[in-house]
């Protein structure tokens, strides 16, 4: 009798998983195997050399060191200086390395069109640490510190940023002009602002930005362009305008401004100040400035320290570019500007919570909460004016999740020194809550809205809330799983990275193998699993839900 062969068939989610990690797979092990003209160094740090780094970047491909187990520096102004990179190259720095410009040499320099990706490095001390042109630069799990002019320039490529540090750079951390994604990183401590980007897009997700400093925009400055801020924190950033972000429109040559839509969402600004207008955002553009579930708090500015949005001028040096065709600007009424708010809490800003220049409005989209009446709230649309939102008087602390963020009190002495529950606990929109950006989670990650609740709360904080369920494949938090989490979980079951790098694909037994590999594929596919709570629209008290 012939030998019976029973057939299996996969569910199509699994076969697409399956077959998207064999492509993960694949890319990992290329990357892992890809060859370069050597490893840097022959075991010693002494071996590791300007000259043994020339030789390992000929030819592009991985370049890895073998310099010992003690951290080393490699300084490049002792030798060739600059190093260009023409062909696609990997540098993985394996956590130990620097590479130094002995501050009077720019370290990288990025050819036009070449892919280059740098991780577990440090770059010290260049003037400037990268110039990237229209290629793809990625930057993982690395640091850039004491660089001058600044860290990296991105002119009009594709530039990723994971899980790295842009630390006490006299300059700019990173200059934009193309496509930037920044997710869990940290920029502190920069002198001419976190990051500034014009005419480009960027994203900020899952990070901090603090003690940042300039004279526009201490944190961000957009000058034209698309900025989307999410699950990010603002703090202590000082500017003559703009502590935290500063919006502009930037004229043209023909003399029409550009337009600039920030996006805010989930996010925390306090101790940030300005010396002009705007503590924590201010606003000088044509456009859209949308903030949702926000907190702004303990800001300062002689003018809007919380925020400051205002009309353009005919013509202001703010600009700073010479208009060559004023003749041609045409004149700026209020419908060239919308500006709203929703579930934010704005509260306890020197210098008033809200400042609109006259024929401007806030577009009260519901539900917010100022302890003054600068910013003009309606009780018609759920929000509360004059009303003290009960904050945690310690102010930012860690409360889980990849940034620091100002709790909610949920009662006297809950947390420590509280007096109250706040008053915005429950009083969110449903809807708002419930639809991007904010997708029932708060700054932390954890679930909208909280234990006990049926509302949502205001601001960026979920009282009573819980940590979601581990997503496997989610290395960062944030509820996603991205391609380079992948490549990642890859390289632990290569053996290339160590277990720790990514909890979140080990199992009971904190192992990583082919399973979850395959379960943060789908996770990444169809998106990590979300509770759905039961919820109401807002507005009242949590009784009396009817649903959405």
């Amino acid at each position: 009798m012939p030998m019976q062969v029973r057939a299996h068939t996969l569910s199509r989610s699994v076969a697409c998983g399956v077959a998207v990690l064999c492509a993960v797979v694949f890319v990992a092990s290329a990357a892992s195997t890809a060859h370069a003209a050597g490893v840097v160094g022959t075991g010693s740090a002494a071996s590791c050399t300007d000259a043994a780094l020339d030789a390992a970047l000929t030819g592009g491909g991985l370049v890895t060191f073998s310099c010992g187990t003690a951290p080393v520096t490699i300084d490049i102004s002792t030798g060739t200086g600059t190093k260009t990179i023409a062909v696609d190259t990997t540098i993985d720095g394996g956590g130990l390395i620097t590479i130094s410009g002995g501050e009077v040499a720019q370290v990288f320099v990025v050819a036009y069109g070449v892919n280059f990706t740098v991780q577990n490095l440090t770059i010290a001390n260049g003037a400037g640490a990268i110039n990237s042109g229209n290629g793809t630069l990625t930057v993982t799990n690395c640091t850039f510190t004491g660089n001058s002019p600044g860290g990296i320039v991105n002119s009009h490529g594709m530039l990723s940023i994971v899980n790295s540090t842009f630390n006490g750079n006299s300059g700019f951390g990173i200059a934009n002009g193309g496509t930037l994604t920044v997710t869990n990183s940290t920029f502190t401590g920069n002198s001419a602002s976190g990051i500034t980007t014009g005419g480009g897009t960027l994203t900020v997700t899952d990070s901090s930005f603090s003690d940042n400093s300039a004279p526009y925009g201490g944190g961000i400055l957009v000058e034209n362009g698309t900025l989307t801020v999410a699950n990010s924190t603002f703090s202590d950033n000082s500017a003559l305008g703009g502590g935290g972000i500063e919006a502009l429109s930037d004229y043209d040559a023909d003399g029409y401004p550009g337009v600039v839509t920030l996006t805010v969402a989930n996010s925390t600004f306090t101790g940030n100040s300005a010396s002009k207008d705007g503590g924590a955002i201010d606003s000088e553009a044509v456009g859209i400035l949308s903030i949702t579930n926000s907190t702004f708090i303990n800001n300062s500015a002689p003018i809007g320290g919380g925020i400051s949005v205002h009309l353009i001028p005919d013509y202001s040096p703010t600009f700073r570019r010479e208009l060559t065709a004023p003749a041609f600007r045409r004149e700026l009424t209020a419908p060239d500007f919308q500006f709203l708010l929703r579930n934010t809490i704005v509260a306890n800003n020197a210098g008033g919570n809200c400042s609109i220049d006259s024929g401007l409005t806030i577009e009260d989209d519901g539900h917010n909460l100022d302890d003054g009446m600068s910013c003009g709230f309606s009780a018609a649309n759920g929000s509360l004016s004059n009303t003290d939102p009960q904050l945690d008087p310690a102010g930012l602390q860690n409360n889980g999740g990849p940034t620091q963020t100002v709790a909610l009190c949920t009662g006297p002495g809950m947390p420590a020194g509280c007096t109250a529950a706040s008053p915005a606990i429950g009083m969110g929109n449903g809807f708002v809550c419930a639809e991007a950006p904010v997708n029932d989670r708060d700054q932390r990650g954890f679930v909208r809205p909280g234990t006990g609740h049926t509302v949502c709360s205001m601001g960026a904080y979920e009282a009573d809330a819980s940590a979601p369920e581990p997503c496997m494949g989610d290395c960062n938090g944030n509820g996603l799983v991205a391609i380079n989490e992948l490549v990642l979980g890859v390289n632990i079951v290569l053996g290339v990275e160590p277990e720790t790098a990514c909890p979140a694909f080990a199992n009971s037994l904190e192992l990583v193998d082919i399973a979850q590999l395959i379960t943060g594929v789908n996770n990444a596919l169809t998106g990590c699993a979300v509770p759905s709570p039961i919820r109401c629209v807002g507005g009242t008290a949590d009784g009396g839900c009817q649903g959405i």
